[in-house]
């Protein structure tokens, strides 16, 4: 079994690169549970997609679904991210648990140009809820600390009335904590999570439609595919549920924060989500809670050592909620 350090450390990235989801899928005796926070900084992430393909209509009446946007208003995000994750290699199976993570993002449209807007974004409240980890009162006002520095950083984007966002980047200081750029890169992934993208074609209720996306994030790509559907549909409402699938190939993983002389190769990984929500068509951001679940095979090699199976389960939950 490797050390708990090393374990830490790869799931810290894979959790990162695949959204944190998992499925623990039958019951295991476990060990004694560890609670690790992550603090390595992975790469950027790169995304392409997503691309809205209309799967049906719905019924009548349809209409275009299309963001409004007004100069100086504001939208505030509360998310809470709660992370469970297991792990088992040569018969000894290990927890990390990792505190609930609360943060507030404040959305301001500085800008509308056509269908297009120029926005800005700051974090306003970061937190942790150490409840059910073994987290010491040390660890946790050092933890806390170190989120605290979030507080105030944000960035600029572009959104299309179609719910895309563009141009995406922050603004951050050059001595900027590895802990606060992990969460950086977090809320980078998770955006597609809170900002529905919007097809083409005029849809009505119990329209359907679907997005692919492949991204690239702490040295794994994995293909996303999301089918939205909607459940409501008032003027200036759109209620809807999604379901979504996440797959990665066989591939080596460069994770960041293992010990040196360790490979790493990603062998398969299936994860899956369902969410739920509402989307006011003037705001940017949807309310929306996301369930995410599924298992990754990984085989960790040290020195000229025989691999090692470790087989990794996650399982995640994000809320969103919105204010003006």
């Amino acid at each position: 079994m490797r050390s708990p350090t090393t374990l830490a450390a790869l799931a810290g990235a894979l959790v990162l690169a695949l959204g944190g989801c998992g499925l623990f899928d039958e019951d295991e005796t476990t060990s004694p549970t560890t609670t690790t926070p992550a603090n390595t900084t992975p790469p950027a992430t790169t995304t392409t997609g997503p691309r809205p393909a209309v799967v049906d209509a719905g019924d009548s009446p349809r209409r275009a679904l299309r963001l409004s946007f007004t100069k100086g208003a504001t939208t505030t995000a509360a998310l809470t991210f709660d992370l469970d994750v297991s792990q088992e290699s040569q018969g000894t199976t290990q927890s990390l648990d990792s505190p609930v993570v609360t943060e507030a993002v404040r959305f301001t449209v500085d800008r509308v140009d056509g269908d297009e807007a120029d926005i800005s974004f700051a974090f306003t409240e970061v937190g942790l809820d150490r409840a059910g980890t073994d987290l010491t009162d040390q660890e946790y006002s050092e933890l806390t600390a170190d989120l605290q520095d979030l507080v105030g950083v944000g960035g600029t984007g572009r959104v299309t009335e179609q719910g895309a966002f563009t141009a995406f980047s922050y603004e951050t200081p050059a001595d900027l904590d590895p802990k606060v750029a992990d969460t950086l890169r977090q809320f980078e992934d998770q955006l597609p999570t809170i900002v529905v993208p919007l097809p083409t074609e005029p849809l009505g209720i119990g329209g359907r439609w679907r997005t692919t996306t492949t991204t690239t994030l702490a040295g794994i790509t994995l293909d996303q595919t999301t089918t939205y559907e909607i459940t409501d549909l008032t003027d200036q409402t759109m209620a809807y549920q999604a379901t979504s699938q996440q797959s990665a190939s066989e591939q080596d993983i460069d994770a960041p924060g293992l010990p040196s002389g360790t490979t790493v190769r990603l062998i398969s990984s299936d994860v899956s989500g369902t969410s739920s929500g509402a989307l006011e068509l003037d705001s940017l951001v949807a309310t929306t809670t996301s369930k995410l679940s599924g298992t990754q095979e990984i085989d960790l090699s040290e020195g000229s050592g025989p691999p090692q199976r470790l087989t990794q389960r996650l399982e995640a939950v994000l809320s969103v909620k919105t204010s003006g």
